[in-house]
C-alpha cells in the first residue's frame, strides 16, 4: 500500500503526462561515439554514462530517450525513499510497522512533489546521497562489500553534477577520517583502508579534471573562486551586510553549542548536511543535496514528537 503514490506517479510517466528531458549535453556525447578513455577523462563524462544505456535502449526500442528518462525518475524515487525510510528506522527502531510506512509515504510524496518542479537530474544526485546514508548509518552492521557497493554506486550516481559528486565524496572520506581517528573497528582494519584508499587513487585522477575545469570555466586562478560564488549562494553573503552576517555566525554558533549533543549524536547527517552546505555557497543545485539528511533528520524528529505527544495523552487519561 506504500507504493501506491509511486506505482500512480510511475503510470503518469508513462502516458507522458508528466515528462522530464535528458541531461543537457549527453545527447552530444551519443552522437559523437566517444571512447571509454574519452568520456572517463572528460569532466562530464561520467554524467553521461549514467544515462547512456537509455541511449542504447532508446535505439533498441525505437521509444525516445526522454520517455525512458521520464520512465526512470519513479523508479529513483521509490529508491531515494526505499533508503531514506531504512535510515529513518536505523535511527528509531521503536516505530511500528504502520507508523514506517506513513513515513514511506510521507517521504515519496514529498519527493515526488520536488520532482515537479525541478530536472530530473538531482533525482540521481537525491538517489545517490541516501544510498551513502543509509550504508554509513549501517555501518557496523553491513557486510564490507556492501558498503563498497553502495558507497561506489553513490559516488557514481552524485556525478551528474561536478559539485554534489565533490559533496558526496568528501561527505564519504571525511565519515572515514573520523573512523580511524575514533578507531572504530569497522573501518580501522586493512581490508577497509585498502580498499578506499585504493577508491579514493582511481578517484583522484577525475577530482582533478573536475576541480581544473571549475577553476577554467569561472576564469581560472584564485579569482575563479570568488566568482564560483556567484553561481550559488555565496554571492549572496558577499553582498550581504557585514554586520548583519557576523551576527548570523553568531547566532548559529550559539544554536551549534546549545544542541552539540544532537550534533554529536546524529553527527553523519549532521556532516552530510555541512558539505552540501559548504559546496552549495558555488552552486545552489549543490547545496539541495542538503535535503536527503534533513528529511531523515525531520522524520525522526517529527515520530519523536508523535511518541511524546502521545505519552502525555496517555497520562492525562490515566489521571482522569
Amino acid at each position: 500500500m506504500s507504493v501506491i503514490p509511486i506505482l500512480g506517479y510511475s503510470v503518469f510517466c508513462v502516458l507522458g503526462l508528466v515528462q522530464f528531458k535528458i541531461f543537457r549535453g549527453t545527447v552530444n556525447y551519443w552522437k559523437m561515439d566517444l571512447t571509454l578513455v574519452d568520456i572517463l577523462s572528460d569532466p562530464y563524462g561520467w554524467r553521461f554514462l549514467l544515462v547512456s544505456p537509455l541511449f542504447k535502449l532508446s535505439e533498441w526500442l525505437g521509444i525516445s530517450y526522454n520517455r525512458l528518462f521520464s520512465i526512470t525518475i519513479p523508479f529513483l524515487i521509490y529508491l531515494v525513499t526505499y533508503f531514506l525510510s531504512e535510515s529513518v528506522r536505523s535511527l528509531y527502531r521503536q516505530a511500528s510497522a504502520e507508523t514506517r510506512a506513513i513515513v514511506f509515504i510521507g517521504i515519496s510524496l514529498f519527493f515526488i512533489s520536488l520532482s515537479l518542479f525541478m530536472n530530473g537530474r538531482l533525482m540521481f544526485a537525491f538517489t545517490g546521497s541516501s544510498i551513502l546514508i543509509w550504508s554509513l548509518l549501517n555501518w557496523n552492521n553491513n557486510r564490507h562489500m556492501y558498503n563498497l557497493l553502495a558507497v561506489m554506486v553513490a559516488i557514481l550516481l552524485s556525478s551528474v553534477s561536478q559539485g554534489t559528486f565533490l559533496v558526496t565524496v568528501a561527505s564519504f572520506y571525511f565519515f572515514l577520517a573520523v573512523g580511524i581517528a575514533t578507531a572504530n573497528p569497522s573501518v580501522c582494519c586493512r581490508k577497509v583502508l585498502f580498499s578506499y584508499s585504493m577508491l579514493l587513487a582511481l578517484l583522484t585522477p577525475y577530482l582533478m579534471i573536475i576541480i581544473k575545469n571549475l577553476l577554467a570555466i569561472f576564469g581560472g586562478g584564485t579569482s575563479a573562486i570568488e566568482t564560483m560564488l556567484f553561481h550559488g549562494y555565496g554571492a549572496k553573503l558577499l553582498q550581504s551586510n557585514f554586520a548583519m552576517l557576523v551576527v548570523g555566525i553568531v547566532i548559529i554558533s550559539l544554536l551549534g553549542y546549545r544542541y552539540q549533543h544532537l550534533i554529536l549524536r546524529y553527527w553523519i547527517l549532521a556532516s552530510m548536511s555541512f558539505f552540501s552546505l559548504a559546496g552549495g555557497m558555488f552552486g545552489i543545485s549543490t547545496a539541495l543535496t542538503i535535503l536527503p539528511p534533513l528529511v531523515v533528520a525531520v522524520s525522526i524528529a517529527t515520530l519523536k514528537f508523535v511518541a511524546w505527544f502521545e505519552r502525555r495523552n496517555l497520562k492525562t487519561v490515566v489521571k482522569q
